[in-house]
């Protein structure tokens, strides 16, 4: 999938990481609500890297600039 990432539509790419998001919440709340508070905050720690990841690549999809610590405003 890496080495084709560029070959997929971008809103093919921007709802592949927003399901990766949405499905990791889902589990880390389900996981919570069933009491394994390890596997729980290990779902929310995954969605987190999603999330910073999907900034990254949203930015770079849209070629929103190369000041980081703009994109990251934004």
């Amino acid at each position: 999938m890496a080495a084709h990432w560029t070959e997929i539509a971008r809103l093919l790419r921007f709802a592949i990481l927003l399901a990766g998001m949405i499905v990791t919440c889902a589990l880390g709340a389900w996981f919570a609500a069933t009491g394994r508070n390890v596997l729980a905050d290990l779902c929310a720690s995954i969605g987190a890297i999603i999330f910073g990841a999907g900034i990254a690549l949203v930015g770079q999809m849209y070629h929103l600039g190369e000041d980081f610590a703009g994109g990251m405003l934004l």
